[in-house]
């Protein structure tokens, strides 16, 4: 684990974790306004899953699809996966696979998607492991 990963006075504690795999029902969007966009795809997979009689079975995973991002130029659309864990296998539409991850915890007030980025991207790059 490796802790205060921030060039602000704001506290990270990142380490990697093997996530395994998971049976999930999950919609994608290219989404570019996170905070009108994103909450609209969470609400309306899960409606959709509860429609078939499902419900979610666990956390909700965001997934973001970025290739060679530079976190000071602005991403544009982003494509976004929102995932939800189901227990039956008749609800799935996809299936996650088992993962090594970067797991995050900060610990301060809302930072911008930029002031989170910087200090993740920083773990990766210096790390490698995933």
């Amino acid at each position: 684990m490796v802790k205060n990963q921030s060039t602000t006075s704001q506290s990270f504690d990142i380490e990697v974790v093997e996530v395994p795999e998971v049976l999930v029902f999950s919609v994608k969007k290219e989404i570019q306004d996170f905070s009108q966009e994103l909450p609209q795809l969470i609400h309306n997979s899960v409606v959709e899953l509860t429609k078939m009689g499902g419900k979610p079975a666990g956390p909700l995973i965001v997934l973001y699809y970025l290739e060679n991002v530079d976190f000071n130029q602005s991403l544009g659309k982003i494509l976004t996966e929102v995932a939800c864990p189901v227990d039956k296998a008749q609800y799935s539409n996809n299936q996650l696979p088992k993962i090594k991850a970067a797991q995050i915890m900060f610990k301060g007030p809302y930072l911008s998607r930029h002031e989170c980025c910087l200090p993740i991207s920083s773990f990766l790059v210096s790390t490698k492991s995933l």
